[in-house]
């Protein structure tokens, strides 16, 4: 069924409701994180664009202080398993554990290798 604004049918059954999520998370991942913190739909949701949304304004950062780059591209350079701990660190945010979430960030920097670290343009 149509899931939009605008003319047409609309689905008004929740749990038909499949949430659309973004093109670089690692379906794997993130199948693995929606089950193991059991999350509904809505939560799927919200966690996703959350993610997006640091993603943007990581981007928005990184374009004003090294030059113009495209969302898509940067988006691009974004490691997946970086996705998937944004995803899950929204999810448990979405889920309102976040000393959970800032334990799991703080954690995942601290395991990650000089190679790992660089941003984009430092990767040239």
């Amino acid at each position: 069924m149509f899931l939009g604004p605008g003319p047409g049918p609309t689905c008004t059954n929740p749990k038909a409701f499949s949430p659309v999520l973004d093109k670089h998370l690692p379906l794997d991942a993130t199948a693995d994180v929606i089950a193991k913190l059991t999350l509904t739909s809505g939560q799927i949701s919200r966690a996703n664009r959350s993610m997006q949304r640091i993603v943007r304004h990581a981007w928005t950062r990184q374009r004003i202080l090294k030059g113009r780059i495209g969302y898509d591209e940067f988006a691009d350079t974004v490691a997946a398993r970086d996705w998937a701990r944004l995803f899950e660190a929204c999810a448990l945010i979405e889920l309102g554990r976040s000393h959970e979430a800032v334990a799991f960030i703080l954690s995942a920097q601290a395991h990650r290798t000089p190679d790992q670290s660089r941003t984009h343009d430092d990767s040239h």
